[in-house]
């Protein structure tokens, strides 16, 4: 074999390979793209342990709000549906956990995009747990948890998924 056949297969090898692991994401409507952004690290590109100024750097919607123990971000599904997104951090400003709280006009919309986080969260980590009666939690092979919960009232439509550690 020669130099050109080995860098031939290196990359076509490479090419197989990131295609593979982005193509999960990619069978998803849009708005489950939007939200979900990248499969790299455990949320959006960051991980846990991550600081601030990491996360700022990849975040590429608009800063909302920050203190010492959150980022938030806001992000627009559709001209009546948006999520924010939460980076909490711990007393070093680390990141120690991660979510997303859709809030949400329209019922149906909130059924289907329930619907396909969960084939997503299925698809990724395997089947869900149910906990509290209600709430879906998975567990990833790198020992964090996914947890989505229904946390609708009075006031509107809402679905909270939390990334975290035990």
């Amino acid at each position: 074999m020669n130099y050109f056949s080995v860098i031939l297969s290196i990359f076509l090898f490479s090419n197989c390979w990131s295609q593979t692991s982005k193509s999960i994401l990619k069978k998803y409507p849009i708005e489950v793209q939007k939200i979900i952004k990248e499969e790299n690290g455990i949320f959006r590109g960051s991980d846990f342990g991550d600081t601030k100024a990491m996360i700022k750097s990849r975040e590429i919607v608009t800063l909302q709000g920050e203190s010492d123990s959150t980022l938030t971000y806001t992000i627009s599904i559709d001209s009546d549906d948006s999520a924010d997104l939460v980076y909490y951090m711990d007393k070093t400003e680390k990141a120690k956990s991660f979510a997303i709280i859709f809030i949400l006009q329209d019922v149906n919309q909130e059924k289907n995009l329930k619907i396909y986080l969960t084939k997503y969260y299925n698809e990724k980590f395997g089947a869900f747990e149910v906990i509290n009666e209600e709430d879906e939690l998975w567990a990833s092979k790198e020992g964090y948890f996914v947890e989505m919960k229904d946390t609708s009232d009075e006031a509107g439509m809402e679905i909270e998924i939390v990334y975290f550690k035990k």
